[in-house]
């Protein structure tokens, strides 16, 4: 946001700079301007002749006039003193765009006759007197001074500003506005290629958004500004001024839909966008009316919306909800400038406030500031996209490298894990056929058998906490009796007794039979070994429905033993073991076996505790 603010307070001195400007040209050109009084009268139907208009009543009018949008036909009276050589001067006129400008002279060869000649936007320009930057006629007033006639006729604002100058002055003063409109479109085409590019760095709706606005407004600008009419000297009458009325109705809705983007990418509410939506859609009948021949009133409305949507923008600046780069504030900075760059520019040309000499090029200030605030915020947007992505980049590359990672040790263990399981259960299985009967006639220790078996179990556990973790533990669905298989599982048990096995009437289930079996096993051996000694242990199984789900409920339920109750929240965790369970063997891992098995199985297992009493529940759909 701070590196924002030398551009920001530099647009902001460019606007103070130009309304700082003279009110009136007058001001500074009074020594060169050969027009001794001005004075205007509006026809307001637009038809009376040229004597009528003679003879009409004229009031005085500063150098700078504007009249606003109307069908009227204006009337300029010029009283013009001549040079002392008695040489041409030169009526110089702005601005461009004006359709039709008539100028009335006095025939130096038939006393009391008058000559016409035509210019304006309507006129080719090759068929112009005076070819140059500006509109204009070349005069040779007599002495002590001449009248001349201006009748102006456009479907713009009567914006008229006429100046009374010498030629190699009035052609010094085209040049430099040749070369600042050189100088201003070259600029607008450079921004407009920074965005094309960044685009085709990062394609990015409001980056094209803009692409699309920044092209238009410098169509626009070569339109308003005569450089069109320059490039199609010989184009048929009317029709650089038919162009330059649909650029002045495009432009300003490529601005809109642009502004749409901007908001929305500031997360403005939908609410509000809808204002947007609606200075939209006045544009667009903008165009319709063109279309249908109603140039002027297009052109008015279309000076209106444009004007609204000053505040709206300001507005919507102010709603906006995300702080996203280089920030609300900024936003709000740059609209509220570009607010008041845009009101400064319409309302004198709708004739609301007084014109002044800014006014002639205020379309083309506005566009300067405006671009290059725009063109700030998308730049600084598009560098922070730009570190965003490579910050993203880089995590990625490094979340990979753990992976790799990960995926190495992941392989390590799984290796690990096959020759441990296959190299200890080789001599396990040797230790059990020497403690067996048919090799030892000797009685062998109940405790020496026990620990071969949890031996077993132990690297069983394990072997299959491994698939798990590698994502290779596959069920095979297929016909289960888990009536059957409790009973089988109680049986193998050392103490069978202990074990009040309840589960008459099931139905079959489709599951894993092999993992089922290792599920059912697992809360059998966790219940005898932390259950109180010699405690019964229940186990019930009953068909009841699950969320509108047919299937099987199981509970395993006995006393604690001297491990106590198991910790709720960790009693599934991979590796957890109560503290009092620490003296018997055991890895940590049925119960994580038992919830992990149950998930994959669609079904769910839980620790349902109750005063005195280890309860685990677990339900298998059918």
């Amino acid at each position: 946001m701070r590196r924002f603010f030398p551009y920001l307070f530099a647009a902001a001195a460019a606007l103070l700079l130009a309304c700082a400007a003279p009110a009136s040209a007058q001001d500074i050109d009074h020594d060169r301007d050969y027009i001794l009084s001005r004075s205007i009268f509006v026809d307001k139907t637009a038809s009376i002749s040229f004597e009528q208009a003679r003879q009409a009543s004229y009031h005085p009018v500063p150098e700078l006039y504007t009249g606003g949008y109307s069908e009227s036909a204006h009337w300029l009276r010029l009283q013009i003193a001549p040079r002392e050589d008695g040489g041409q001067i030169v009526l110089r006129i702005l601005p461009t765009i004006l359709d039709e400008v008539v100028l009335y002279e006095p025939d130096i060869i038939v006393p009391g006759a008058w000559r016409r000649s035509v210019t304006g936007d309507r006129t080719p320009f090759a068929l112009r007197s005076y070819p140059a930057a500006t509109l204009g006629f070349y005069v040779t007033p007599a002495s002590p001074s001449t009248t001349y006639y201006l009748r102006v006729k456009t479907t713009s604002a009567a914006l008229l500003h006429v100046q009374a100058l010498e030629p190699p002055e009035a052609r010094t003063r085209d040049v430099r506005i040749a070369i600042l409109r050189s100088a201003y479109l070259a600029f607008m085409l450079w921004l407009m290629f920074w965005a094309i590019n960044d685009y085709m760095a990062r394609p990015e709706k409001l980056t094209a958004a803009f692409v699309v606005y920044q092209a238009a407004f410098i169509v626009y600008s070569a339109a308003l500004t005569g450089v069109v009419a320059q490039i199609f000297p010989g184009a048929p009458p009317g029709v650089v001024d038919q162009f330059t009325s649909l650029m002045v109705c495009v432009a300003p809705l490529t601005g809109v839909l642009f502004g749409r983007h901007l908001f929305r990418a500031f997360d403005a509410p939908p609410r509000y966008l809808r204002l947007i939506d609606i200075l939209s859609a006045g544009q667009i009948a903008d165009l319709v009316l063109l279309a249908a021949g109603e140039t002027r009133l297009a052109l008015e409305l279309n000076a209106i919306i444009v004007l609204i949507a000053a505040p709206v923008f300001v507005v919507l600046s102010w709603v906006a909800r995300r702080n996203v780069t280089p920030g609300l504030f900024a936003l709000r900075a740059v609209f509220v400038l570009s607010a008041l760059s845009l009101s400064l520019a319409m309302a004198p040309v709708l004739g609301l406030t007084r014109a002044w000499t800014w006014s002639l090029n205020s379309t083309q200030a506005h566009g300067f500031i405006t671009g290059w605030l725009m063109f700030m915020i998308l730049r600084l947007r598009s560098r922070q996209i730009l570190r965003d992505g490579q910050d993203a980049a880089l995590q990625l590359a490094v979340t990979n490298k753990q992976l790799d990672m990960e995926r190495s040790q992941r392989e390590v263990q799984g290796r690990l894990m096959a020759m441990l399981g296959h190299e200890l259960r080789t001599p396990l299985s040797v230790i059990r056929l020497a403690l067996g009967p048919a090799r030892n006639p000797q009685p062998v220790s109940p405790h020496a058998l026990q620990a071969v078996r949890d031996m077993d179990a132990i690297i069983e556990r394990c072997l299959q906490a491994d698939q798990l973790d590698q994502k290779q533990l596959t069920p095979r669905p297929q016909s289960c009796n888990i009536e059957e298989m409790l009973l089988e599982l109680r049986d193998s048990t050392e103490t069978p007794q202990r074990l009040m096995v309840r589960a008459a009437g099931l139905p079959i289930v489709q599951a894993d039979a092999q993992l089922l079996r290792a599920v059912l096993s697992n809360l059998i051996d966790n219940a005898l070994k932390y259950a109180a000694p010699g405690s019964e242990i229940r186990i019930l199984a009953e068909p009841p429905a699950d969320a509108g789900r047919k299937g099987v409920h199981l509970s395993f339920a006995n006393p604690p033993g001297p491990a106590g109750m198991p910790d709720a929240e960790q009693v599934f965790d991979k590796y957890y073991r109560a503290p009092g369970a620490h003296d018997s063997t055991g890895s940590g891992l049925g119960l994580y076996l038992v919830r992990a098995i149950m998930e994959l199985s669609g079904g769910w297992v839980r620790y349902a505790p109750s005063p005195g009493e280890i309860c685990f529940e677990l339900w298998l759909p059918l």
